[in-house]
């Protein structure tokens, strides 16, 4: 059983070849493999994307090293990804702390 859940959720224009794709739960190097092959999925289908993380109880820094390497490869891949973070407060001074806090668009 996951402990996390991906969702994607292509926008209902077509036209615009986009998506939102809602993660949450336990994002950590557990599941960085399932994760990222259903990512990288839906990353390949669609131009546009936004990654929505929310209800989030664990992220670690594998996490965040492939969500910097997906920004950082959009322009090779010709798509835009966008990043938003909803997570406690105890998560974001984490992920400040660990220079991780310019993620998010």
């Amino acid at each position: 059983m996951d402990n996390y859940s991906i969702s994607i959720i292509p926008d209902q224009d077509a036209a615009k070849n986009s998506a939102r794709i809602e993660l949450s739960g336990e994002l950590s190097i557990q599941y960085i493999h399932e994760i990222r092959v259903q990512l990288d999925k839906a990353i390949a289908n669609f131009k546009n994307i936004e990654l929505f993380i929310s209800d989030v109880y664990i992220i670690d820094l594998t996490i965040l090293q492939y969500f910097i390497s997906l920004k950082k490869s959009e322009n090779v891949l010709n798509k835009s990804i966008k990043f938003s973070f909803e997570l406690s407060e105890g998560l974001k001074e984490l992920i400040e702390h660990a220079g991780f806090n310019h993620i998010e668009n």
